[in-house]
């Protein structure tokens, strides 16, 4: 049996099978901070971005990701959407030494910007769950994206506060109308912590120290390959 996520019409199976859920590909960089440039291959095009979150297709200027004043790009990552492009960045604050992330939908020619959503946390990990949302993990904060909308379905904060819990997140796994959230803390302890959370409700269900773990891997590639200039 299905149940009906009724903000979205997004089906979410009651099944208690466990499903990891799709991780989103890093980008190529090259420099540092500052001077970093991104590239991948997108498709049959080859896509370019510089730290401003500026895109390029084959030497094109195209669309560019939403950032703050000041931020530049730590990592990129990317998922198929259909036939448009779904970008998950992490970027820094170049005065307030602070990081964030944030995703954004493009067109498949990265021609058109439909949305971008801040996320206010780094350490990001990035995942596609099975009826095709997004979900996104940072330090002491777990969410749900509408990839069509861009809007939140839900999101909660303040796992940090919980003796350092729930620094870097590895993929979310689906298990019915539940996502478990898995990550290590900062302290250094062997054992992961879990967070259980009700997709229906956005409700967090539990945060506690667990004894296994999943096995995806503990958040997307932070590099994958130079860039040439």
């Amino acid at each position: 049996m299905n149940r009906l996520l009724a903000s979205t019409g997004l089906l979410i199976s009651n099944s208690c099978l466990a499903a990891p859920t799709a991780p989103f590909s890093a980008w190529n960089k090259s420099g540092d901070e500052h001077e970093a440039r991104f590239c991948v291959r997108l498709g049959t095009i080859d896509v370019s971005a510089d730290a401003g979150g500026q895109l390029q297709v084959a030497g094109r200027r195209a669309a560019s990701l939403r950032l703050m004043k000041f931020e530049t790009i730590d990592w990129l990552w990317s998922m198929p959407a259909g036939s448009d492009y779904l970008i998950a960045y992490e970027s820094t604050h170049r005065d307030e030494d602070s990081s964030s992330g944030g995703l954004c939908r493009f067109s498949g020619d990265l021609m058109r910007r439909r949305w971008c959503t801040q996320f206010p946390a780094f350490n990001l990990t990035a995942s596609m769950s099975s009826s095709k949302t997004v979900f996104l993990a940072g330090i002491g904060t777990v969410a749900e994206v509408d990839a069509r909308s861009g809007k939140y379905l839900w999101k909660v904060s303040g796992l940090y506060d919980r003796s350092q819990a729930f620094n870097s997140f590895f993929t979310g796994v689906e298990r019915g109308r539940m996502v478990e959230f898995y990550a290590v803390d900062g302290g250094g302890n062997a054992k992961p912590w879990m967070a259980l959370i009700d997709r229906t409700t956005g409700k967090l269900s539990s945060a506690k120290q667990v004894d296994s773990q999943t096995s995806e891997a503990l958040d997307p590639p932070r590099s994958a390959g130079p860039c040439l200039k």
